[in-house]
């Protein structure tokens, strides 16, 4: 059954255009999720299912009854409002009613008792009790009891827990969620996952969460290019189907490459008189240069030169924090060695972010010892949105960083062919700061902070908001980073490709620590939750485990070996036709002779050393 169908819709801001000729039907019991670069209007199309915007042109049916709830990247908290204001802010009026009923619970006097006794009365005619107890029960899988306190005082996480209770307990047809998983937990994100594969309600989510999309959604839409695509399957279909798509695009680039080619020569050769008697053909080489090419995304090396690492890197020793009576971090030593790239999981409060704010100095111990080499350079990236004067340009705003920065082989590059390396062209590096979208932000503060030429980078939660394009080229970047890695991260994909030991919080203080994946600590955690502690005094080390296939340099090295290959073996071609040929020149035919063996030989090494990469490329 359709609930909700979008046909031929457009939409402009400003002077961009977002999509146009949007088609969609989305149906009961679709599993949807929604992907596409930062900026491309994906959040913009989620209001446009709302009914909250219009579109420039396009018509927008939905069954009469339909009801949806809508999970916004970033909650709207009213002034004042408390966790209760929050959850059981909906337009369904039995909500209201609720909502009434708890707030009058948190002022109870005996001077209310007869408003109290009315407002029961109505709970029972509206049959309200069972919504109330789906609201609490989800607020209870989710870990918030408290229903009275501020909702401004509560942390990124729990504020996106409490509004996702909102959403997922509203009863609502179609739901629809931007970026859920930003802030929230391993263990919570891995609890959305189950509810949402085994609840039966339709949904559309926006997330770049590679595990979260294979494990929750049986179709993919795509908004690239101003062009929305839907893909039957989840996102390893997706990507089977893209690829295929894509080299059938190449194929059809290259085909019309080779047809526009001749019809350029033929053009050039026409005496100008006759140039009005083939308009035709003249309009079709126009055709021809302006068709679309298949749209490859090739990854840019995302490198930044960092300062060399000392022999010594931080040392934490026997450090102590607490925060409002308790006891966020236990007695904990740690000696952190170059190349070490480290996750920190644990639950929301746990103490994630406090970890990190010690190790790099923003916060200070209440007791113990932590010592940085002389060489180790922090760069710390939050979950903090963006700061930066609004007027400013993107190029102004990285300018404020600086001019210049030094890449691998040590050369500078401009901020603004920095930019482009990452994805803002000319056009994109002129827009304000107001008009860049919440992913653009990130991947702005990602760019500026690896300007500083850091060796020691602390991400927490560096995937929010960034797109897939984005997230491969960060990965790519810290495969190959020689310095050292502590990161925070909800996406388990990323923890996978990226981390190989783990410092795990647990909410008492303690940290244990684990050598492997995310996927190994979760089966080892259910046969002994506590194997593998930290001594908190000695932190033994251990060894780096290798990781399985060939990375980014490697891979590089593959592919330039086989054009390299198959490069000499055209030049080989062409000297063993020179020597077929009847009546060769004697010089060039000693010439050819003297080369023909070295190359050979050429070739042979480099087809030697190319077999042994594809070997190891698992």
């Amino acid at each position: 059954m359709n609930l909700l169908s979008l046909t031929d819709v457009s939409l402009t801001l400003g002077d961009t255009e977002l999509f146009s000729n949007v088609t969609l039907g989305i149906d009961s019991g679709e599993h949807i999720g929604f992907i596409g670069p930062n900026g491309a209007g994906k959040s913009t199309l989620l209001s446009i299912l709302t009914g909250k915007r219009l579109p420039d042109t396009g018509t927008q049916h939905r069954r009469s009854d339909l009801k949806i709830a809508y999970l916004p990247q970033i909650p709207e908290i009213p002034e004042a409002a408390t966790v209760a204001d929050l959850v059981f802010r909906s337009n369904d009026p039995k909500a209201a009613l609720v909502r009434r009923y708890e707030s009058l619970l948190e002022h109870y006097n005996e001077e209310k008792h007869e408003e109290l006794t009315e407002l029961q009365a109505r709970m029972d005619h509206e049959n309200a009790w069972n919504i109330e107890n789906t609201y609490h029960s989800f607020l209870t899988e989710l870990g918030i009891h408290d229903l009275s306190r501020r909702a401004d005082t509560l942390s990124g996480g729990e504020l996106r827990k409490a509004d996702m209770a909102r959403v997922l307990a509203s009863g609502a047809d179609l739901l629809l969620l931007d970026e859920p998983t930003n802030h929230l937990d391993l263990e919570t994100v891995e609890w959305l996952e189950g509810w949402l594969k085994t609840g039966k309600r339709s949904y559309i989510l926006v997330t770049h969460d590679r595990s979260f999309l294979d494990r929750s959604c049986d179709v993919i839409l795509e908004l690239e290019d101003r062009t929305l695509r839907k893909y039957p399957g989840n996102w390893s279909t997706y990507l089977a189907a893209k690829t295929k798509r894509l080299e059938e695009e190449e194929k059809a680039a290259d085909k019309r490459t080779n047809i526009l080619r001749r019809e350029m020569e033929w053009a050039s050769r026409q005496p100008r008189a006759r140039a009005t008697k083939d308009k035709k053909r003249l309009s079709r080489i126009e055709d021809l240069q302006d068709a679309p090419q298949a749209d490859l995304q090739r990854m840019t090396e995302f490198s930044a030169r960092g300062r060399r690492l000392g022999k010594k890197v931080l040392e934490l020793v026997s450090v102590e924090k607490s925060r409002g009576g308790r006891k966020v971090i236990a007695p904990f030593s740690y000696s952190f060695k170059r190349g070490e790239r480290i996750g920190v999981a644990g639950p929301n409060g746990a103490g994630k972010t406090t970890l990190l704010s010690l190790v790099s100095g923003l916060l200070s111990q209440d007791d113990g010892r932590i010592d940085a080499g002389v060489n180790t350079r922090f760069a710390v990236l939050d979950q903090s949105p963006l700061k930066a004067d609004e007027s400013l340009n993107v190029l102004e705003y990285m300018k404020k960083e600086a001019d210049n920065v030094r890449n691998t082989a040590g050369e500078l590059v401009d901020a603004g062919r920095w930019l482009e390396r990452f994805g803002f062209p000319a056009a994109a590096r002129r827009r304000k700061i107001r008009y860049v979208s919440g992913g653009e932000r990130r991947r702005l503060q990602l760019i500026r902070l690896l300007m500083k030429e850091p060796n020691f980078l602390i991400l927490d939660e560096p995937t929010n908001d960034l797109d897939l394009v984005t997230l491969g080229l960060l990965e790519q970047f810290l495969e190959e980073f020689e310095g050292c890695l502590l990161v925070v991260s909800h996406d388990r994909t990323f923890l996978e490709h990226i981390v190989d030991y783990f410092l795990i919080l647990d909410g008492s203080g303690s940290v244990l620590g684990f050598s492997g994946s995310w996927s190994e600590y979760r089966e080892t955690l259910k046969d002994n939750p506590g194997k593998r502690r930290i001594s908190t005094t000695d932190a033994a080390k251990p060894a780096r485990i290798p990781k399985k296939g060939l990375n980014f340099k490697e891979k590089k090295e593959m592919d330039d070996l086989m054009e390299d290959i198959l490069l000499l073996e055209e030049e080989l071609a062409e000297l063993e036709r020179f020597f077929s040929l009847p009546n060769p020149d004697p010089d060039e035919l000693a010439a050819a002779g003297r080369r023909h063996d070295p190359l050979r030989k050429e070739i042979a090494l480099k087809t030697a050393g190319w077999e042994d990469l594809a070997g190891r490329d698992e």
